[in-house]
């Protein structure tokens, strides 16, 4: 429920921005008959996002045993990376609103409406296959997850519409710190679990000795304890963080590798950011 929450806030936010900003500036340059143009491209972006994560997990179910790790292996080592391109570009060259709005300007400067489409579409899309990739690599299903997801995207919308509305004022900077930190560490337990998978189907041999086994012990019921990683707590910071009780060398030594690689390649050649506000 947390992590399906923290994803869709992000995504709903950043999406909700974009449209704001494009909304905004069809209004002040008369353009409101473009408006139904931004639906269109919002509505076909959420179909081809929604309709991906169908085909993926079509796809997924035909893996069990064996097989079924090396596949979710796999996807979580893939989804990490794809993801990490995602987030480190986002840091690096976070659009402004002057971005946005000289876009949408250049896409109706030759009164077409597909141009504005388009952008619309492509900036929804990209926000709505970082959620399907998130969600399919960290596996979250279930009523749970569900109420998670739906309550992350009515507070991201929300906050937005209220930014519009005068009603809060936000600091972008912090608020897209705290949400990439979040992201980065989710990746992070991503990585360190898809090698996790691979040991477990025999895939990768090295490196499997534990570095440290603090999982308490099953209670009498068959039941776990709350901090142990299948436990109440220790489920939710698996899930979310990639916590595991017992983590081998390579899970560990994946996880710092990864948080050091992508603050390296967030770091070098970034671009002054402009706040969108």
């Amino acid at each position: 429920m947390v992590e399906s929450f923290i994803i869709l806030f992000r995504e709903a936010f950043e999406a909700a921005l974009i449209v704001g900003i494009i909304l905004g500036y069809l209004k002040r340059t008369g353009a409101q008959q473009q408006i139904k143009t931004v639906a269109y491209g919002i509505a076909a972006a959420m179909v081809v996002s929604l309709g991906l994560g169908i085909a993926f997990k079509a796809f997924a179910v035909g893996f069990e045993g064996e097989a079924g790790e090396i596949f979710e292996g796999v996807t979580m080592l893939v989804t990490a990376a794809l993801l990490s391109t995602l987030i480190v570009y986002m840091i690096r060259v976070k659009p402004s609103a002057k971005q946005i709005e000289a876009e949408t300007g250049q896409s109706l400067f030759n009164g077409s409406s597909w141009g504005l489409f388009l952008l619309v579409f492509a900036s929804i899309l990209r926000e709505g296959i970082e959620t399907v990739l998130f969600l399919i690599g960290l596996n979250v299903s279930g009523p749970d997850a569900l109420i998670g997801g739906l309550l992350g995207l009515a507070v991201g919308v929300g906050l937005v519409y209220m930014l519009f509305r005068g009603l809060v004022r936000l600091n972008f900077k912090m608020l897209f710190t705290v949400t990439n930190t979040l992201l980065i560490l989710i990746a992070a337990g991503l990585v360190a679990h898809g090698f996790r998978e691979l040991q477990s189907a025999g895939v990768i041999t090295a490196l499997t000795t534990d570095v440290f086994n603090i999982n308490p012990a099953a209670n009498l019921d068959g039941s776990y304890p709350a901090l142990h990683d299948k436990g109440t707590i220790g489920s939710i910071l698996s899930g979310v963080f990639g916590y595991n009780g017992d983590p081998s060398i390579l899970e560990v030594a994946s996880y710092f590798a990864y948080m050091g690689l992508i603050l390296l390649a967030s770091m070098v050649g970034r671009n002054k950011e402009v706040s969108a506000a």
